[in-house]
């Protein structure tokens, strides 16, 4: 008993989802003398009422009848009967649910004295008074005389109601940023490995059925919806607040929150559904980053970020360059747990978020969609290692360029670009087990149309040029030793302007010692290189974006001759460009490929 007057009543819980907690909610607020909740089970009735509804013989009725005192407020829940019932809405054919009409208050009487009614319409979205009874039986309405309400909500309303006491505690957070979401998380896993539960470390909390249930309908669902909102022309979409608040809110009860990222630039946003950091229990289920507005129809998965080494940024480049709807990745490696249990991509294990995610993804694309798995292999003794920069396979068993899907092509276009090499798993023996198969996230295509799934396997060698430069800690101390400036900054920007004011070729002889170095990055050849020419100016800078490192070699008169990448993927690959070529394409087509050298002006 609180010290208010008002009997708060929960006649349905069971069988009205959600009418228990929102019940509970009005109660916690409302300063409600005392809350009374049935046990019955409406599905073990024949009739279309519940029986405590309609018997005095109830012990449900018998608390009414010594709590009641004409200040009652009874909490509902819309269902198909009562739907029907009240609003004459039948559900449609094929659909699972009716369409809920708006939360009614029906009063019987007067108001119930302790009922603030101003404060419920604000956690409503709106609220239909009805002077009369609703068009069911109710013995405990029968029973009081006045100050008798009904609230039957919608499943909107349920959700204000139940996460109202969040919201104020819980505001979505905004981060406004200059580099692209794809160098944001390179930085975040990189300063942030524990935020990935280790192995041996038993941290990955396997979760329960029913809490994915509530994950999927109070968090995920609603945000889908929100990213894909229609957006005005030539715009990113107006984002709903108030709902976002409630998901926030629901996100809060799993340690997780939603972080709306906005890419200055660009104007192009993104939520980010992470675990808040500093929290002593966590689960480590993982991080989810939704594409707000326009988007291409991809989704890219990191199910072992740190494990398979480099995985991880691979799959944020790629996740940009395809304008991809959703990036999956896995927050524990896959032996954290000893039972198994934390292993994402095994057969055994059906239940995970990441593969919530991806069912949530898919099922709220209407259009075709193909996701794409940033895995690694590696080197095996016992086995022959495949002869490619990287492998992929097509859950439509494609082992030929015409097989492969039409959303595939646009994946082989770009690995083509990257010059990786690409080879199909086409059941040879050295690449045996890099097959689709059982991975648990590719079984929903069972259940889908028009979605295809891949497995893109990377090399060490096309893995190592995607290693962040930020932490090469080797090129740290050669170039600070030479007092080689380092800078970071959004480096095609750069490219694209300062490209254009470009000076002749680099001498012969200079340019042959800077290929050497870029083969054996010995600090004695670029030592030797900055004393014989000190004319020219050296400096280093790190992209904000792909976390790549360039060196820009200055000519005398203060004009680019040429720019390396410190980490090329082909030491003796070059890129020529004529003084007054340079554009934003070529720009990015260097810094994407890696490639190791970009010249200006005529070599022939």
């Amino acid at each position: 008993m609180a010290a208010g007057r008002l009997l708060v009543e929960v006649p349905a819980p069971l069988n009205e989802q959600g009418s228990l907690e929102a019940g509970a909610a009005i109660f916690m607020s409302s300063d409600a003398r005392a809350l009374a909740i049935a046990g019955y089970d409406e599905s073990s009735d024949k009739g279309s009422v519940p029986d405590i509804s309609r018997s005095a013989t109830t012990m449900f009725h018998t608390f009414h009848r010594v709590a009641a005192r004409r200040d009652v407020l009874q909490v509902r829940a819309y269902k198909s009967a009562s739907v029907r019932a009240i609003a004459g809405v039948r559900t449609g054919s094929g659909s699972i649910s009716p369409q809920n009409p708006e939360s009614s208050l029906w009063v019987k009487g007067a108001l119930p004295p302790g009922l603030h009614l101003a404060g419920l319409r604000e956690s409503l979205d709106a609220l239909h008074i009805q002077w009369s009874a609703p068009p069911f039986p109710n013995v405990q309405r029968d029973a009081t005389v006045s100050g008798f309400a009904e609230l039957v909500l919608n499943s909107e309303d349920l959700r204000r109601v139940i996460f109202k006491p969040l919201l104020a505690t819980h505001p979505a957070k905004r981060k406004d940023q200059l580099e692209r979401i794809a160098g944001y998380l390179q930085d975040w896993i990189l300063r942030s490995k524990e935020e990935i539960a280790g192995p041996g470390s038993d941290l990955y909390v396997r979760p329960k059925l029913e809490e994915l249930l509530l994950f999927d309908t109070e968090v995920l669902t609603p945000l889908i919806g929100i990213a894909r909102a229609e957006a005005p022309k030539g715009g990113q979409p107006r984002l709903d607040t108030e709902a976002l608040r409630t998901v926030q809110a629901a996100a809060s009860l799993f340690g997780y929150s939603v972080t709306i990222y906005h890419h200055i630039p660009t104007g192009q946003d993104y939520f980010i559904i992470s675990e808040q950091s500093g929290k002593a229990a966590r689960r480590y289920w993982g991080t989810y980053v939704l594409r707000i507005g326009r988007s291409n129809n991809y989704m890219v998965q990191v199910p072992r970020p740190l494990f398979e080494i480099n995985s991880f940024e691979y799959g944020v480049n790629l996740f940009e360059r395809l304008s991809a709807r959703a990036l999956l990745i896995g927050g524990a490696h896959p032996a954290a747990n000893r039972d198994g249990s934390a292993n994402l991509v095994s057969g055994s294990i059906k239940e995970s978020l990441f593969s919530l995610v991806s069912q949530g993804v898919l099922r709220e694309s209407p259009e075709p969609i193909m996701v794409i798995q940033s895995r690694a292999f590696g080197l095996d003794p016992n086995h022959v290692t495949p002869n490619a920069g990287a492998l992929i396979s097509f859950s439509n068993g494609a082992m030929t360029l015409p097989a492969v899907p039409e959303a595939g092509l646009k994946l082989m276009e770009l690995l083509d670009q990257d010059r990786l090499s690409p080879r199909f798993v086409d059941g040879g023996r050295d690449v045996v087990g890099y097959e689709v198969g059982s991975t648990p996230q590719s079984l929903y295509m069972n259940e889908t149309l028009g979605k295809e799934f891949a497995i893109l396997w990377l090399s060490p060698t096309a893995r190592a040029t995607y290693r962040q430069q930020t932490e090469n800690q080797r090129l740290d101390a050669q170039f600070r030793s030479l007092g080689i400036p380092t800078n970071e900054r959004d480096f095609h920007g750069f490219l694209s302007s300062a490209g254009r004011n470009s000076s002749r070729p680099l001498p012969a002889e200079l340019r042959g010692r800077l290929i050497s170095y870029l083969n054996s990055q010995d600090v004695v050849v670029l030592h030797a290189i900055k004393g014989a020419w000190p004319g020219y100016r050296f400096s280093r800078t790190i992209d904000i974006n792909t976390k790549q490192a360039f060196l820009l070699i200055t000519a005398p008169d203060g004009r680019i001759s040429a720019i390396a990448n410190l980490n090329p993927r082909r030491p003796l690959q070059t890129l020529a460009i004529p003084p007054d070529g340079m554009s934003g394409d070529i720009a990015a087509s260097f810094i994407d490929a890696r490639t190791a050298l970009l010249e200006f002006g005529d070599h022939r």
